[in-house]
């Protein structure tokens, strides 16, 4: 993660419109630009339906 190498997790769609879709959430941590230099994070999701 301090790299900024992108991480990803299966993700499942539990309720409403998205209920039983599945997919991915890939995120990774980027160099902090707030004051106290937290680091950000960019993410994406992909879902699909059923």
């Amino acid at each position: 993660m301090i790299n900024g190498s992108w991480i990803t997790q299966p993700v499942k769609g539990l309720t409403g419109r998205y209920a039983g879709w599945k997919g991915t959430w890939t995120w990774r941590a980027v160099p902090g630009k707030n004051a106290n230099h937290q680091p950000d994070f960019e993410d994406k999701f992909t879902l699909c339906p059923r």
